[in-house]
């Protein structure tokens, strides 16, 4: 399924982000932190870098609802064809036994009977 992709690379980025957000709830109120942003590093604010950590979490949740709520519908279509697939292969099989029932009741035709 495609979106198996995505979804493990969001829980990595989960996992990731829980751990930095672990790391930043021990620091102290005066404690320095950085983030880099392309080749330079930021100083940022600690109640500001854990905001930005937790609103990350946040959106990666949510988007992993949302695989979530995409595969489970993708399944329930999926689910539905094959049954629509089953379906039909009972109506076939159902018919040929009909023919071949209506078939074996007729009298044969041979050579002497024309």
């Amino acid at each position: 399924m495609q979106l198996r992709g995505p979804s493990s690379k969001l829980m990595a980025q989960v996992q990731e982000n829980e751990i930095v957000l672990e790391e930043l709830k021990l620091l102290k109120e005066d404690n320095a932190v950085y983030k880099m942003s392309g080749p330079v590093m930021i100083k940022l604010d600690l109640a500001d870098a854990k905001m930005n950590v937790e609103s990350r979490l946040k959106y990666f949740h949510q988007e992993l609802q949302r695989i979530e709520n995409e595969a489970a519908k993708l399944t329930e279509q999926r689910d539905k064809q094959q049954q629509v697939l089953l379906d039909m292969a009972n109506h076939i099989r159902k018919l040929t036994r009909q023919a071949v029932e209506s078939a074996s009741k007729q009298p044969a035709i041979t050579p002497e009977s024309q």
